[in-house]
């Protein structure tokens, strides 16, 4: 069973109660004792088909860049100890694309932005998504700018 809108705190309990209850050997009430678990990926993949459904590219349990995303403790002590997250890290400047409105040529903007979002992720766009609400600037926008950071902002590529 699972939600349209699941949250983190609802991910963050479901895995602490499986953690918990998985040394135990107490399985589930449909199937009680011994079960064997997999983790399925420890890291978002950003570069992940999503011809399954959006949800592909972000399974993992640490975030693209190896920090984790919510406290998890695989122990099964119940410590709620968050997981330690990769150490120096260099991320990119605060730089970003961003559409200009007042850009006069338009007649390839569609397939300028399905070609920046084949090549990067654009799954918050999506219905039901975090940046479902924005206007076609704000759109295409953030298509461009997520072609822009999967390039390395390399101004050359755009």
């Amino acid at each position: 069973m699972g939600t349209r809108m699941p949250t983190w705190e609802m991910l963050s309990d479901s895995t602490t109660g499986s953690c918990h209850d998985l040394p135990a050997n107490r399985g589930t009430p449909l199937r009680p004792g011994y079960i064997e678990v997999y983790l399925f990926g420890l890291l978002d993949e950003d570069a992940k088909s999503i011809a399954p459904g959006n949800f592909e590219r972000h399974w993992g349990i640490f975030r693209y860049d190896g920090q984790p995303k919510f406290p998890m403790d695989l122990s099964g002590q119940v410590a709620n100890k968050l997981l330690v997250g990769a150490q120096n890290v260099q991320y990119l400047p605060t730089k970003w694309c961003m559409f200009n409105p007042n850009a006069k040529d338009l007649s390839k903007l569609a397939d300028n932005v399905n070609y920046a979002c084949s090549r990067s992720d654009c799954t918050a766009l999506g219905y039901g998504s975090s940046c479902n609400g924005l206007d076609t600037n704000g759109n295409v926008s953030y298509a461009f700018n997520m072609y822009y950071q999967v390039q390395n902002q390399d101004e050359f590529r755009l």
